[in-house]
């Protein structure tokens, strides 16, 4: 009998472990699932992540795969609302086997709730050997890894114009208040300084909460 603890953290996406979920083994096999037979069993994992369509779709294939190879189901939930019901479920009492989280705050949140678990020796193991330490750093909590990677996505990339900048005599800034100088000698000189693809209808405003959460963490620290 397989059995697995915890809310597993998935960021830069990190995966989180919260409650206690038993597999029982089978002998289900399917061409190609050998590297997966140490995982073969029944049951279902419920994972929640704030994971949508298009991606969730391509997601949940990749799921229909590992249970062709295990036996083992996977219950999967994407919702734009994932922040704010995650902590509301864990504290009522329902909460997911795994959750994806894309912010080092939330993960410790969901820590300071005694629901999480620290990741097996084997997930450590791969980190470890697999990874920069400082994807680990993203997901330890009071010395303990309470999460794995799980995807990562470059949002915070300034694209500039170098003949702009030598046309206006600047270089490239280093730090935020070199930036800043950069920014109000482009106004000065009549040119906008920005531009971004904020607008988005409804969606208005979301792709700059990427640069903003950033920018917190920067100037204020994790713990802000």
């Amino acid at each position: 009998m397989l059995k697995k603890k915890g809310l597993l953290v998935g960021t830069a996406v990190a995966v989180l472990s919260l409650v206690a979920t038993t597999f029982t083994a089978t002998s289900a096999s399917a061409a190609g699932c050998d590297e997966y037979s140490k995982w073969k069993g029944t049951g279902t994992v419920k994972i929640f992540a704030g994971i949508r369509d298009p991606e969730a779709t391509t997601m949940e294939k990749i799921f229909a795969e590992f249970t062709k190879c295990t036996g083992i189901k996977i219950a999967y939930e994407g919702t734009d609302q994932f922040e704010t019901l995650l902590p509301v479920r864990v504290k009522g009492g329902n909460a997911p086997d795994l959750a994806i989280i894309p912010q080092p705050g939330l993960v410790a949140t969901m820590v300071a709730t005694g629901k999480a678990v620290p990741i097996s020796a084997a997930t450590r193991s791969n980190l470890t050997n697999y990874y920069n330490p400082a994807w680990a750093s993203f997901t330890t909590i009071n010395g303990r890894i309470y999460g794995a990677p799980f995807g990562a996505s470059s949002k915070s990339l300034v694209w500039y114009s170098p003949a702009q900048f030598k046309k206006l005599g600047v270089t490239i800034p280093s730090t935020w208040a070199e930036m800043e100088a950069v920014a109000a000698k482009f106004k000065a000189a009549g040119a906008n300084p920005w531009c971004a693809g904020i607008e988005s209808g409804a969606a208005t405003g979301w792709p700059a909460t990427d640069w903003i959460e950033q920018m917190v963490l920067r100037e204020q620290g994790p713990k802000k």
